[in-house]
C-alpha cells in the first residue's frame, strides 16, 4: 500500500473516531449533567434518599463510561496515525500547562471528595509534540492512577525538567498506599498510549510511601527564526 493510501486511510478513521467521540460523548455527558441536577436538587427536593443514591450511581457509572470510551479513543487515534510524524493525522504542537490543568478538571472532583490536592510547578510555555487526544488521555490516566494511590489528604505533586528535545513530567503521590505496587486499569492504558508513541516511562514506590511516575514527551521544537525570515523573503514575503 502506497504511502498517500495509508495517510488516507488514517485520515478516514480519525474522522470516524472523531465523529464516535461525539455521538457517544453528547448523551454521556447529558446523563451525567442531569444526574448531578438531580442530587443537587436544583429544581426541589427528590423526595426519598433512595433517589439521592440512585442520582449519584447513575453520575458515577456515566463517569466511568465516558472514562472508558474517551481510553478506547484515545488508543483508536493512536493507532489510526503515523506516530512521531509531522504529517500523521492531529500530530501538533499542543501546551504542557492547558493539558495538565484540562486533564486535572477530569478527576477533580474525585480528589476533592478524598481530601487529595494538586500542587503543580507552573511549566507556562512548554509545549510538546503529539495528538491533543491521546495526550490529554495519558495524563488522565496519570491523574487518575495517582488519586487511588493517594491515602486521604494526601498531595499530588507534578513536575516538569527540559532534557534534551524531551520534556520529563514526573507525578508524584505524596502519602500513597505503602507496598501498593499492582498496576491498575488507569495505569495500564496510560502505558499503552505512551509504548504507541514510543516514549518512555518509568513507574516507582519509594519507601517512604511516594509512589512516582515518570514520562518524557517529545519537545515541541521552536521555528527558526533566521531560516523563517530567509524563507519569506526567498518568496517575496515579508516576514
Amino acid at each position: 500500500m502506497s504511502l498517500a493510501a495509508d495517510l488516507a486511510q488514517a485520515a478516514a478513521l480519525a474522522q470516524l473516531t472523531a465523529r464516535m467521540s461525539h455521538d457517544l460523548r453528547t448523551p454521556l455527558n447529558a446523563v451525567i449533567g442531569f444526574s448531578e441536577l438531580m442530587s443537587s436538587e436544583t429544581f426541589g427536593p427528590l423526595g426519598s434518599q433512595r433517589y439521592q443514591d440512585y442520582a449519584k450511581h447513575i453520575r458515577e457509572c456515566g463517569q466511568t463510561l465516558l472514562k472508558s470510551t474517551e481510553d478506547t479513543l484515545a488508543i483508536t487515534s493512536a493507532l489510526a496515525q503515523p506516530m512521531g510524524e509531522a504529517g500523521g493525522c492531529g500530530v501538533r504542537p499542543l501546551r504542557l500547562q492547558s493539558l495538565i490543568d484540562d486533564a486535572w478538571s477530569c478527576v477533580a472532583m474525585h480528589a476533592a471528595q478524598t481530601g487529595v490536592a494538586l500542587d503543580c510547578e507552573p511549566c507556562a510555555g512548554l509545549e510538546i509534540f503529539g495528538e491533543r487526544r491521546v495526550m490529554r488521555q495519558i495524563l488522565v490516566n496519570l491523574f487518575q492512577d495517582a488519586v487511588s494511590r493517594s491515602q486521604s489528604n494526601g498531595r499530588i505533586v507534578v513536575r516538569t525538567n527540559l532534557n534534551g528535545q524531551g520534556i520529563r513530567v514526573s507525578l508524584e503521590a505524596l502519602g500513597s498506599e505503602r507496598g501498593r505496587q499492582d498496576e491498575t486499569l488507569a495505569l495500564s492504558v496510560a502505558r499503552a498510549l505512551i509504548e504507541l508513541h514510543g516514549l518512555p516511562v518509568v513507574t516507582s514506590l519509594n519507601g517512604d510511601g511516594v509512589w512516582r511516575v515518570c514520562v518524557e514527551f517529545d519537545l515541541a521544537l521552536q521555528p527558526d527564526f533566521f531560516f523563517d525570515a530567509g524563507h519569506h523573503a526567498g518568496t517575496g514575503i515579508a516576514a
